[in-house]
């Protein structure tokens, strides 16, 4: 009994262990979701199931991305996102939920966020619209129609500035329909994103921001 209590290794290193495999993952494997799978995959499901047992084991496993921010050194968006994300997909398979899938979960969409800020700023927008997809799912699985209309809005924007001006009548026809689409998910989406964020000044910004784009 002793031996093993010995040789159990504490979350905070599983956690700094998995951050370094995350990265190594990332380097080599560029398509976030194959990346995110195979990180997943390095996981114990005995080590999610302790990390899911309180909030503050939920935490540790989380530590290693937060530190090396605290610390000065963050992690690359994409490496910190399939970090993240490898947490809540592990969790999900391991037929665990609250406390450690929803924390993870939420450090995924706001790791996809930044990315999709900055593909946005950059003129990335091919990613956008490859990560909006993924982000609408997470919003989905968390049941937060908050990251669905960030997503769905994300999505528009990219749309907007990749199709530039349309050389015919017929093609800004077929343009407005296909961006109707996205502005139609996100008028029924906003009443429950509203909802869900009531009291929440900041979420409700990005709301107004996403709004004002329809």
């Amino acid at each position: 009994m002793a031996l093993a209590r010995a040789k159990l290794r504490t979350l905070e290193d599983i956690s700094r262990e998995h951050l370094r495999v995350c990265a190594d993952i990332v380097d080599n494997t560029p398509n976030l979701m194959r990346a995110t799978s195979a990180a997943a995959r390095s996981l114990r499901a005995t080590d999610i199931r302790r990390a899911a047992s309180s909030n503050e084991n939920a935490a540790r496993l989380r530590s290693a991305a937060l530190t090396a921010f605290i610390q000065g050194s963050p992690s690359d968006p994409a490496v910190s996102y399939v970090f993240h994300a490898s947490i809540f997909t592990a969790a999900l398979q391991a037929g665990v939920n609250e406390p450690l899938a929803p924390m993870a979960g939420e450090s995924a969409a706001l790791d996809l966020m930044l990315m999709m800020f900055m593909s946005l700023e950059s003129g990335s927008h091919k990613f956008i619209l490859s990560a909006s997809d993924m982000l609408d799912k997470l919003g989905d699985t968390l049941g937060q129609p908050y990251y669905r209309v960030i997503a769905t809005g994300f999505r528009l924007a990219a749309t907007k500035r990749m199709l530039g001006s349309p050389s015919s009548a017929l093609k800004k026809l077929d343009i407005e329909t296909l961006l109707e689409v996205d502005r139609m998910i996100i008028r029924k989406l906003l009443p429950l994103a509203r909802r869900e964020c009531e009291g929440d000044e900041t979420r409700n910004q990005m709301l107004d921001e996403f709004e004002n784009m329809l």
